[in-house]
């Protein structure tokens, strides 16, 4: 894959719409196949995972998308454990049934 191929993915799997009415920042930084400095200082990653870049909108909101062989359960077990043990909280969001839904399905967890 050449520079602008993994660009291109990259740019696609950040800017996908997350939300309706989506309030974060326009100013983005975006990284190709890296994660900004003193990143994974603070955030594991999962060994083996091969990081396609970073999206950076502030220095509250980072977006790292990687692929892995792990499954989706290995990684959010792996997420729970790291975090947990690092002072992080899994915080529980409503889960609201009805509207529209995105095409796949979504995995997701917060930590604070």
């Amino acid at each position: 894959m050449n520079e602008a191929e993994a660009t291109r993915e990259l740019a696609l799997r950040l800017l996908a719409p997350q939300f309706p009415g989506d309030p974060r920042p326009y100013d983005a930084q975006l990284l190709v196949g890296q994660t900004p400095e003193g990143f994974t200082n603070d955030i594991p990653l999962p060994d083996g995972c091969r990081v396609l870049g970073s999206l950076v909108r502030s220095q509250w909101s980072v977006e790292v998308p990687f692929d892995t062989d792990q499954s989706p359960e290995q990684i959010r077990g792996f997420y729970e454990t790291q975090l947990t043990a690092s002072g992080w909280r899994k915080v529980e969001l409503f889960q609201g049934i009805g509207g529209f839904t995105m095409g796949t399905e979504l995995q997701h967890a917060v930590f604070c």
